[in-house]
């Protein structure tokens, strides 16, 4: 019996072994599961990092080219305001260059009609002029003719 109860120990120790083998073993596959799942998540931590990296390089991107485009915006707006203001300048000016030609017409043909008034008033004159001379020469002839006669 008590050889029989070395035998048993003897079994028990070497099942015990072999448990204890299979349970390293699986404890070695475990031990490199977690190794590797360990490095899967540096990996993933690292590139989560790098990501936030490239959204934050992103997002300081977009606040800068938001701030540009609000420039480009106001300048555009003022741009538009000025093209406004020299829209109405040109139309002020096209309006006022109308006038002036009208102006311009109307002092043309009131300068003409004022020479045509000059030379029909230099012609009566002159008409005037011819009838003063012929009256003269009249007066002047019948006054010889008096003279003759009167020495008579």
């Amino acid at each position: 019996a008590v050889v029989s109860t070395q035998s048993t120990g003897t079994v028990d120790r070497e099942e015990l072994g072999v448990n204890l083998y299979g349970i390293q073993q699986h404890l070695a596959k475990q031990q490199m599961q977690l190794e590797t799942e360990h490095d899967t998540f540096a990996v993933a931590r690292e590139r989560r990092v790098q990501a936030e990296d490239v959204a934050k390089q992103t997002e300081q991107l977009h606040k800068a080219t938001e701030s540009e485009l609000k420039l480009h915006q106001e300048k555009d707006e003022k741009l538009r305001g000025d093209v406004e203001a020299l829209d109405n300048t040109f139309f002020y000016l096209t309006q006022l260059e109308k006038n002036l030609h009208a102006d311009i017409n109307i002092t043309k043909r009131a300068a003409n009609k004022a020479l045509e008034d000059i030379n029909k008033a230099e012609n009566k004159k002159y008409l005037q002029d011819l009838f003063v001379d012929r009256t003269v020469e009249q007066v002047d002839k019948l006054t010889q003719e008096i003279s003759m006669y009167d020495a008579q």
